[in-house]
């Protein structure tokens, strides 16, 4: 048991499969978090959220005592991805013992890693020292709240991880800005695209009905 455990510390897509919630490679490569900062730029409805939930719970399950904040665009979407994450972990056998504190907005995991899931308020995000920063969303939230609330949070914490993942809105703030730093080779900041034609799932007559009724 021990040796299979480590080896679900070491290997997200092992540890996304063993939770039942299986991650494609594209998505396992982009959330590595072999960079400061990671930008995911992504389709709707190709498993950005998903995605981020299973790396919040690997990375709270392979670093004791470790703190994530993960920072949804409104209220019910931050509800919705903490609902999501303690469901995960109460039906895993080697996550057993997670406390969840709606309350707080909080997951403690038994090795003493927390998950907290708050919506993009300075009120709701100002204060913390974490390891991971995850902003799900990342277009639409305010742009001074990533940059002087949300990215800060980490400063205090050596080896700290930014993740910013959205669906494009427009050539403009700062998750526009910092994906572009990541395409453009900026050290500490690494952008990764995801393919519409690899999330499969997606319907061909989704796909067409978008093509002709929004901007590209």
């Amino acid at each position: 048991m021990p040796d299979d455990l480590d080896r679900l510390r070491n290997d997200l897509g092992l540890f996304a499969a063993a939770i039942s919630m299986p991650l494609e490679p594209w998505q396992v490569a982009a959330l590595a978090l072999k960079t400061r900062l990671t930008a995911i730029v992504a389709p709707r409805q190709s498993g950005k959220s998903r995605s981020l939930c299973v790396a919040a719970l690997h990375f709270a399950f392979r670093h004791p005592n470790s703190r994530t904040l993960i920072v949804s665009a409104g209220e019910d979407a931050a509800r919705r991805l903490l609902a999501e994450i303690a469901a995960t972990a109460s039906e895993s056998p080697f996550l057993a013992g997670s406390v969840t504190d709606e309350a707080a907005a909080l997951l403690r995991l038994s090795n003493g890693a927390e998950i907290r899931s708050v919506p993009a308020s300075e009120r709701q995000v100002r204060g913390w020292a974490v390891d991971v920063a995850i902003v799900d969303e990342a277009a639409i939230v305010d742009s001074d709240l990533i940059l002087n609330a949300v990215i800060p949070t980490t400063s205090a914490r050596p080896g700290a991880k930014i993740v910013l993942a959205s669906s494009p809105a427009g050539p403009e703030g700062a998750f526009y800005d910092l994906a572009r730093q990541g395409d453009e080779g900026v050290e500490h900041v690494r952008t990764f695209h995801w393919d519409l034609a690899d999330a499969t799932w997606i319907q061909p007559a989704a796909i067409n009905a978008a093509r002709g009724n929004l901007p590209s």
